[in-house]
């Protein structure tokens, strides 16, 4: 079915303290996402036939690391796509307002291919960490040649490397 409950087409959470990410490749060109903001799951089936979804996140991490104030990642689905719209608060800057909208089509979408959306503010920090957790267990997995093997991870390995050098975490 894709992300969102056709019952409820719109959801804001509003500022949420509870979120997790569940991130996973899967063989042959799919990954499987789980968003769960208040203990509500929002899941995703990514196709990697149109773009790499890992790259794509980890360089929407990159901008906001580097202080951009919108980011855009679109996901593809078969058929339809997912987009995050990520937007700094302008008065709080350590604040996210984060979009996600389902749309029927892939490309060059307009306002009535919107199919479902949801949305909440979360603070950048967590956020950031949240989803580099998931994206670390990726990069530390696709290490590994059995694992690699039938999953589209090369892609993204440079880039997470990017991004754990930017974020300089210690542990």
């Amino acid at each position: 079915m894709g992300l969102f409950d056709e019952k409820d087409n719109n959801r804001d959470f509003g500022f949420i303290e509870e979120f997790e990410f569940h991130y996973s490749i899967k063989k042959h060109g799919w990954t499987e996402c789980e968003v769960v903001c208040n203990n509500i799951a929002i899941e995703f089936l990514i196709t990697h036939v149109f773009s790499d979804p890992t790259y794509d996140l980890i360089d929407g991490l990159i901008k906001l690391v580097n202080r951009e104030n919108e980011i855009k990642i679109i996901w593809y689905e078969e058929p339809g796509s997912i987009l995050w719209i990520i937007n700094r608060n302008s008065k709080e800057h350590h604040k996210l307002n984060i979009n996600l909208k389902q749309l029927k089509n892939y490309y060059k979408a307009k306002e009535e291919d919107i199919f479902l959306e949801y949305s909440f503010e979360i603070y950048e920090d967590y956020f950031i960490k949240t989803i580099y957790c998931q994206l670390l267990k990726e990069f530390l997995l696709s290490k590994n040649k059995g694992y690699s093997r039938d999953r589209n991870c090369k892609g993204f390995l440079e880039r997470f490397r990017e991004l754990h050098k930017m974020l300089n975490y210690k542990v």
